[in-house]
């Protein structure tokens, strides 16, 4: 029997698209952080949260080892996405948000209208993945509560991509077990609503420079 499954690798030479290994990484590390909450933690709700953070990231994982055997990825086909004029002047920082609520968004820019950060929005996660390297944001403010995946796979994809890129997370309630695991993810800040805002920008500044 003729054996076709090594077709994609032969194509790229054995090496996997960055994407996928992208993927890959981002699957690993929630699982890793997601047991180690499970062997450090005895109460019932966090071991039960951490076995869905783990059963949902080995999904992801099974996902992306299934797309190995479909068509080859087309790095070309992903849709191109503009900076909606970032300001490119010098001295200033860039602030990327994450975050899919107008209201928070409009409080945001309010706050960062006077500070010396330009303020890039973007609604979609995924979009974020895929400018990220083209923008080069200082620092990154991300809703812990998004759409789909939320905000823990959003923050391990982050930091997996680039591991110095500061990330402040904001959360809705003041929940010891979403802490821990931003934590666990490398979250740089860990803030709670209702913000402060004087507070939000202290540390966006504090972060940006380091």
């Amino acid at each position: 029997m003729t054996m076709t499954s090594n077709s994609r690798s032969d194509s790229t030479t054995g090496a996997l698209p960055g994407p996928v290994v992208h993927e890959l990484k981002t699957a690993l590390s929630m699982i890793m952080g997601f047991a180690e909450l499970l062997e450090t933690r005895e109460d019932h709700e966090t071991r039960s949260e951490a076995a869905r953070g783990i059963a949902q990231a080995a999904a992801r994982l099974q996902v992306t080892i299934e797309s190995l055997t479909e068509d080859p990825f087309d790095a070309d086909s992903a849709d191109g996405y503009e900076d909606a004029g970032v300001d490119e002047r010098q001295g200033r920082r860039r602030l990327m948000v994450i975050n899919d609520d107008p209201s928070e968004l409009e409080v945001l820019r309010a706050a960062f209208a006077r500070e010396s950060f330009d303020m890039l929005e973007v609604r979609d996660a995924d979009r974020s993945f895929d400018i990220i390297d083209e923008v080069k944001p200082d620092l990154v403010i991300l809703d812990w509560k998004l759409p789909g995946g939320g905000g823990a796979e959003t923050l391990a994809e982050l930091k997996l991509r680039n591991p110095d890129l500061p990330v402040i997370v904001l959360a809705d309630e003041s929940d010891p077990r979403q802490r821990q695991i931003a934590s666990l993810l490398d979250a740089d800040e860990f803030l709670t609503r209702p913000f402060n805002a004087v507070e939000l920008i202290g540390k966006a500044e504090l972060l940006a420079v380091r």
